[in-house]
């Protein structure tokens, strides 16, 4: 048979490459044909019994599992930056080790760091102290500020219905004058009631104390004699009394002795009104006035008199310590009588 295919080459027919493909066409048909029906035997038929006598596609093909993508390491995010940009190995290692070296000079595990910290904590520490001391200082500077400037009491030696407080500090006697004047000009009392304006200094701690009769005097440059400062009492009370002639200043003075006090008083009468004239606002025309004696409401009385004989200005012991210096008759007399009326209840 091989020789007939060959004896057929050589004599240029081809009819037997027609053969072979027809019997290589047939084989593979029917290797074809043969899969064809192993598959349709693998296939399971569904029974009768089953519901809708179909088969669904869960019964031909199995569903495959999904695949769980694998955690990403750096490594992973590495092989990506280097595929996405043309950066070597060496240069991502040394990138982080720049970033290592970073992360450590700004860690608390670096000594330097640990010291800024520290420092820094201890600075927010003293900041807060130095706050809360501040507030302190402020606070107390403001309750010593508010217990200097506290009202004190008068100690007035007479009963009141009004008062004033004015400070001596800075003060010279032309102030004080100044300051007695316009008190008196600015208090509008009914007729009967006392206004005192009582006189104030700080010490050497800022506090306020009350002025004492002898400082008083003394910012007066009166030409008081020594015997009368030596008598005088540290209390010591001025105001205004109102009258239905008008209102007038006054002042009462405590006196240790009577007899020297007295005594100094008509020593002092030549430059008395010179001296306090304008405290009580006496016409400077009388300064130069002589004394007379006078008994009114049974008080012995040293008084200077104007031309038609009314008083204008006097003084009296009403008692052997309580000395009343006045510019009025009813105003006198009502001195008198509050004074006395102040001694029996005590």
């Amino acid at each position: 048979m091989n020789n007939d295919k060959y004896d057929r080459k050589l004599s240029g027919d081809l009819s037997f490459l027609e053969d072979n493909n027809v019997n290589t066409k047939g084989k593979k048909e029917k290797d074809g044909n043969q899969k064809k029906n192993n598959i349709k035997q693998d296939i399971p038929v569904p029974k009768k019994g089953d519901a809708g006598g179909a088969l669904g596609i869960d019964d031909i093909v199995k569903p495959r599992k999904k695949r769980i993508s694998s955690i990403r390491t750096y490594r992973d995010f590495a092989v990506d930056a280097l595929k996405s940009k043309p950066t070597s190995l060496a240069n991502m290692i040394i990138q982080e080790k720049k970033k290592q070296e970073f992360k450590y000079q700004h860690s608390i595990k670096n000594k330097k760091n640990l010291g800024l910290v520290f420092g820094s904590v201890l600075l927010v520490i003293l900041g807060i102290l130095a706050i809360a001391l501040l507030v302190f200082f402020i606070s107390k500077k403001q309750e010593d500020a508010s217990e200097k400037n506290v009202a004190i009491d008068p100690q007035s030696l007479i009963y009141y219905d009004y008062k004033i407080e004015k400070s001596l500090d800075g003060l010279d006697r032309g102030d004080v004058f100044s300051v007695a004047q316009k008190v008196n000009d600015r208090s509008n009392i009914p007729v009967g009631h006392i206004k005192i304006f009582y006189w104030t200094n700080k010490n050497e701690f800022g506090y306020k104390k009350l002025a004492k009769a002898d400082n008083f005097f003394r910012i007066l440059d009166t030409r008081a004699p020594h015997t009368f400062f030596r008598n005088l009492s540290d209390h010591f009370t001025t105001g205004v009394l109102a009258t239905k002639d008008g209102k007038w200043n006054f002042m009462i003075l405590k006196m240790k002795d009577f007899d020297s006090s007295y005594s100094a008083m008509l020593s002092w009468e030549k430059s008395l009104l010179y001296d306090i004239g304008a405290f009580f606002k006496v016409n400077k025309k009388y300064f130069s006035q002589p004394y007379n004696d006078l008994v009114p409401f049974n008080k012995d009385v040293r008084a200077v008199l104007d031309e038609e004989g009314n008083l204008v200005f006097g003084y009296s012991f009403v008692d052997l310590h309580t000395l009343v210096i006045f510019t009025d008759y009813q105003q006198f007399k009502y001195l008198i009588n509050t004074l006395k009326n102040k001694k029996e209840k005590i």
